[in-house]
């Protein structure tokens, strides 16, 4: 019977043991990822009526283990980017074309701040797609001139 009760006791004492803690999951990795800075800005085309907007986000990645950003979603729009390392350091671009209208009147505000963003990357060599959300962008527009420069 105390053999028993050892046991069980025995048991007990190894279920209440803590488990060992995970491998760094993606919540430690999106900790050690950084957004310094996120702008946008508008931009005009050389045709009449395009134009479109510039988006620039500095991350820093404090882990070990180089990223590679895969695109940037903002407004359900999946846009490619383009990606500078300096350390640990990265500058993703990325560029939006607005559809060019016929008629100058309806083209519509592009001043506005966009929404917040997701930033799509993944750990190199890995395949598994992690985000980080970009809550705003800074806009650096400079206002046009009144008068066009000759």
């Amino acid at each position: 019977m105390l053999i028993k009760f050892l046991f069980s006791l025995f048991l007990m004492i190894l279920s209440c043991t803590p488990v060992a803690k995970e491998s760094s999951g993606s919540s430690e990795m999106q900790k050690k990822i950084t957004i310094l800075s996120a702008t946008e800005s508008v931009w005009f085309g050389g045709l009449q009526n395009v134009r479109g907007k510039n988006y620039k986000i500095v991350v820093k990645n404090g882990s070990k283990q180089p990223i590679i950003f895969k695109s940037l979603l903002i407004d359900r729009e999946e846009i490619s980017v383009r990606t500078e390392k300096k350390g640990e350091i990265y500058t993703v671009r990325a560029s939006t074309t607005d559809n060019p209208l016929p008629n100058a009147d309806e083209i519509p505000s592009t001043n506005k701040p966009s929404a917040k963003a997701i930033l799509l990357y993944s750990e190199e060599n890995s395949k598994i797609i992690k985000q980080i959300t970009v809550e705003e962008f800074t806009n650096i527009d400079q206002p046009l001139p009144e008068e066009p420069v000759q």
